[in-house]
């Protein structure tokens, strides 16, 4: 991966890395068009993926993921390592029907 973004001494990101201005843009649409795709920020699919706990409105899964499934918009998951209980989150449902933290406050 070819970074354009890069942090100082003060942990205060720099552009770097890039010929032309036009350089940063488009891949900043790209990481915006896949948002988009997904209905969902990128920050908190990364968040989600270090959870222990996802919340649903069928209760509490242990964060198993089996499989994400990018194209289909979808994270396949298991409740308690149990592979018969498994579960279908939509990632474009963040904040509709799943929730990283248990009050909903995020």
């Amino acid at each position: 991966m070819n970074r354009i973004t890069k942090k100082d001494d003060d942990n205060i990101y720099r552009i770097s890395g890039f010929t032309t201005r036009d350089e940063l843009i488009d891949k900043l649409a790209i990481y915006e068009d896949l948002e988009e795709e997904l209905g969902c920020p990128l920050e908190k699919l990364i968040e989600f993926s270090k959870q222990e706990t996802v919340y649903t409105k069928l209760g509490a899964f242990t964060n198993e993921i089996v499989l994400v499934d990018f194209n289909l918009g979808r994270i396949h998951i298991t409740k308690n390592r149990d592979l018969n209980d498994m579960y279908l989150l939509y990632i474009s449902d963040y904040k509709k029907t799943w929730w990283l933290k248990e009050d909903r406050s995020e």
